[in-house]
């Protein structure tokens, strides 16, 4: 039981830092990442639906997101 969630905590983990990694890498990009979110009523912005969750506006929001995540 123990293990399991460790187990659990990591992926959590992981996920939280991948997407404070995405976040600081962006700018670097020149906000390039920006163009995998949603794009509304577009077929071709349908895939952010996957990639939207690692896409914040600033760090505020991703703390706050961050924190109903973990």
């Amino acid at each position: 039981m123990v293990a399991q969630a460790k187990t659990i905590g990591g992926i959590i983990a992981a996920i939280c830092a991948s997407m404070i990694a995405v976040h600081m890498l962006n700018p670097l990009l020149g906000g390039s990442l920006y163009a995998l979110g949603i794009e509304p009523r577009a077929v071709e912005g349908a895939d952010g639906i996957l990639f939207a969750p690692w896409l914040h506006g600033d760090f505020g929001h991703l703390a706050s997101n961050l924190t109903a995540f973990a």
